[in-house]
C-alpha cells in the first residue's frame, strides 16, 4: 500500500512567485467562457492580428517542409536580417554574430540571467515593472534591486534615481523602455547617464526593447549608439517581434554585442 507523501520541489522554485500576469489573463479568458463582457489589461496582446505576409510566410514554409532544426543561434538568414534591421532603424552595428534567436521574449530574458548573473549578484529593475523581471534574476541566483520611479516624473528613469541604488555586487541595469507597465520613455541625455553610470561602475546595460517599435516620438537613435560605442559587449538588446507585428506566441529576436567595425570580444551572445 502506498502511503501518501509530499512532493519536494527544489530550493529554486520556493523562491519564485506565479505571474500575476498569467493569473489574471486566466481569470479573464474564464470570465469571456462564460459570456462576460472583459477588458483584459492582462498581456500584452496587440489589438491587431498577425499581417498576412507574416502568416502566409509561415504557411510556406510548412507547405515546403521547412520543419527540420535549425542551428542552435538560429538560421544565418535571420541572424542577418535581425543585424541589418538594428543597422537600418538604430544606426546599431550588429553583425550576424552578434545575435541569437530565441523561442520567445522571455526566453531571452531568461538566457542572459542564466549566462551573465550568478548568486548574490544583483540586477537592478526600476519600478513599476514587468514583474517575471524578478522572478527570472531569482531563478538565476541573483538578487533584484527595485528601484521606484515617481509619477509626478512621468515615471523616467535616471541615472540620478539609480546611482544610489549601485553597489558592489550589482552586475547589471536592466531597462525596459517604453516600459510595461507605464508606458514611459527616457530621452538622448537620460540614456547617455545611464550609460556613463554602467561605465564607470563596470556594468551591463541591458535594454528590454519589447515596445520600442510602438512609439509615437522618434527612437533616441544616437544615444543607443553612444551605448554601443562606449560599453561594447556590455550593452545588450532582448527584442522580440510580438508587439510590433503581432507575433505574441512565434517567436523572439534581439542583439548584442560591439560595433561591426569593432572585433567581438568575449561574450556577444543575442537573444
Amino acid at each position: 500500500m502506498n502511503e501518501s507523501r509530499t512532493l519536494r520541489f527544489a530550493a529554486r522554485v520556493s523562491q519564485i512567485s506565479p505571474s500575476p500576469t498569467v493569473a489574471v489573463m486566466g481569470e479573464a479568458m474564464r470570465l469571456k467562457a462564460d459570456g462576460v463582457d472583459v477588458v483584459d489589461f492582462s498581456a500584452g496582446q496587440p489589438d491587431f492580428p498577425t499581417p498576412e505576409h507574416i502568416k502566409l510566410a509561415g504557411e510556406r514554409a510548412i507547405e515546403e517542409n521547412f520543419t527540420r532544426y535549425t542551428p542552435n543561434p538560429g538560421m544565418p538568414e535571420l541572424r542577418q536580417a535581425v543585424a541589418e534591421r538594428y543597422r537600418e532603424d538604430y544606426g546599431l552595428g550588429f553583425e550576424s554574430a552578434n545575435v541569437i534567436i530565441t523561442s520567445g521574449g522571455k526566453h531571452a530574458l531568461f538566457d542572459l540571467m542564466l549566462a551573465l548573473i550568478g548568486e548574490g549578484d544583483e540586477v537592478i529593475i526600476p519600478t513599476p515593472f514587468w514583474m517575471t523581471f524578478a522572478e527570472q534574476v531569482r531563478l538565476a541566483g541573483g538578487k533584484p534591486v527595485l528601484v521606484p520611479t515617481s509619477e509626478a516624473d512621468g515615471f523616467r528613469m535616471t541615472a540620478a534615481a539609480i546611482a544610489p541604488a549601485v553597489t558592489e555586487r550589482t552586475r547589471m541595469l536592466l531597462l525596459n523602455f517604453p516600459t510595461n507597465p507605464t508606458g514611459a520613455v527616457i530621452g538622448d541625455a537620460e540614456i547617455r547617464d545611464l550609460v556613463d553610470l554602467a561605465l564607470e561602475r563596470d556594468l551591463f546595460y541591458l535594454w528590454d526593447d519589447t515596445y520600442a517599435r510602438l512609439m509615437f516620438e522618434p527612437a533616441p537613435a544616437a544615444a543607443f549608439r553612444y551605448a554601443q560605442d562606449e560599453l561594447g559587449d556590455r550593452f545588450l538588446i532582448a527584442g522580440t517581434a510580438s508587439k510590433a507585428y503581432a507575433m505574441t506566441g512565434w517567436g523572439s529576436v534581439g542583439p548584442w554585442g560591439r560595433r561591426a567595425s569593432s572585433r567581438p570580444a568575449g561574450l556577444f551572445r543575442v537573444t
